[in-house]
């Protein structure tokens, strides 16, 4: 435990949610780590989006608003990562509801300048897609965008890395790298697979899915990919699904269902197996003012 404004900050415990701060209720934000401060950006409710970036300190239990300039305009359903020391966000959607404007900028916030700027460009516009950096360069696929793409580090240009992806769509989930694996699975793929891609053999395997949950929270460990809560049937629900990458074997997961239903979150990972969730919404539709950390097994 650690001391905040006058208070102790929970530490997370390896298989089991703890409260560790509050957040703001906004739903599709996102939410990275630089270092031991998480960051967020973005996020709406109902049909207004904001293009806010905040900061939780290590030792902190709540969220800053910083005065960062040059941010991207109002955006949800953005894709996020982290990479030496900076903050990337990538597509979404410039309203959660209504009439809706799919960007394809990638974004890079740098925390020492707290300014924002423009990085790169996306072949297409995106939303509910996963963006991250592996192998000293950056990817990006799901959403709008079916197939895996890799950006060259020298052009900053995307293209298309192996072969088609067998599964098709998958919206609202975030694929995460497991060893030299990539696992996208959960959230909208109308097929109900989750696609493993292997990168030194580039070749791709799918497997039944957990169902028709959609807008999930992911995370993933050394050996396994987790899926949490999400939505089914226009409720949010809490259970958690673990896939194991090696073996292709889904089960649920029982001991890390969530403490309460929730869909609709950031999900951000720490080195140490730390997984966070911010924001979303609860099965009333309310939404989620708590932050929740676990360590994941």
């Amino acid at each position: 435990m650690t001391m905040g404004r006058g208070r102790r900050v929970p530490t997370p415990v390896e298989g089991e949610w703890t409260v560790t701060g509050t957040g703001t209720p906004l739903q599709f934000i996102a939410a990275e780590y630089i270092g031991d401060d998480l960051y967020t950006y973005g996020g709406g409710t109902g049909s207004m989006a904001t293009q806010l970036t905040r900061r939780m300190a290590k030792s902190e239990s709540s969220f800053t608003v910083l005065s960062a300039t040059n941010p991207p305009s109002l955006r949800v359903m953005v894709a996020s990562c982290s990479a030496n020391g900076k903050f990337y966000v990538c597509g979404g959607r410039r309203n959660p509801s209504g009439a809706q404007v799919t960007d394809n900028g990638i974004y890079e916030y740098d925390p020492v300048t707290n300014n924002w700027s423009v990085f790169a460009t996306m072949h297409v516009g995106s939303y509910g897609h996963t963006f991250f950096y592996y192998r000293d360069t950056f990817w990006y696929i799901g959403g709008d965008v079916v197939n895996l793409y890799r950006m060259d580090p020298e052009t900053k240009v995307f293209s298309q890395y192996g072969p088609n992806n067998p599964a098709g769509t998958c919206y609202y989930t975030t694929a995460r790298v497991i060893g030299n694996k990539l696992v996208i699975g959960g959230g909208y793929n109308p097929s109900n697979l989750i696609a493993v891609f292997d990168f030194d053999a580039m070749t791709w395997s799918t497997v039944p899915g957990p169902g028709t949950s959609f807008y999930v929270q992911t995370g993933a460990s050394d050996e396994y990919y987790y899926i949490f809560g999400g939505q089914s049937g226009g409720a949010a629900v809490k259970t958690a699904y673990r896939f194991s990458p090696s073996t292709g074997i889904l089960t649920p997961y029982p001991a890390l269902d969530l403490l309460k239903a929730l869909a609709c979150s950031g999900a951000a990972m720490k080195p140490g197996r730390i997984l966070t969730l911010v924001g979303g919404i609860d099965q009333a539709g309310a939404g989620n003012s708590n932050v929740y950390s676990t360590i994941l097994p």
